[in-house]
């Protein structure tokens, strides 16, 4: 069973997937992906003003900043929808297709809870990874404002 596949120390996550977030039915069992969440979080700010007569004037502000970050990188794919195989493959106009609705990951207990926040916070990307590719990711998040300020 899939206790055996999971290492020591690590956990099995399944996520549920569709054909944009899981990468269109390419990933294989033993692939490796990095995951990005979207989600909003408030940014709350606060702000101090020396009025004339001395006093001291204080303003908070909160904003709904949404923001897209790396929840977990260089996670080892362990199962696709219920199978411990390589790949489930149907056949749609002739051709051979994946089929998945879920993948399980291989996390360690501090990147599933980042994974599963991911999930039911908001919204999460699988992505593949070239193979042999396991360079950290160190991306910072973006945000709206930051990606709008780098198109110009």
């Amino acid at each position: 069973g899939m206790s055996y596949v999971v290492p020591e120390g690590m956990r099995a996550v399944t996520v549920a997937v569709d054909e944009v977030s899981g990468v269109a039915g390419f990933l294989q069992r033993g692939d490796y992906v990095d995951v990005l969440a979207y989600t909003t979080a408030v940014v709350q700010t606060v702000q101090t003003e020396q009025n004339a007569d001395g006093t001291t004037k204080t303003t908070q502000t909160a904003e709904a900043v949404s923001t897209t970050l790396v929840a977990a990188q260089n996670v080892r794919v362990a199962a696709l929808g219920m199978s411990l195989s390589t790949g489930d493959t149907t056949v749609v106009g002739g051709q051979p297709t994946a089929s998945y609705g879920s993948v399980t990951l291989l996390l360690t207990p501090e990147d599933a809870m980042r994974v599963v926040q991911g999930a039911k916070g908001g919204a999460i990307i699988i992505t593949l990874r070239a193979s042999g590719d396991h360079e950290p990711n160190t991306e910072k998040p973006v945000v709206n404002e930051t990606l709008l300020e780098q198109a110009k």
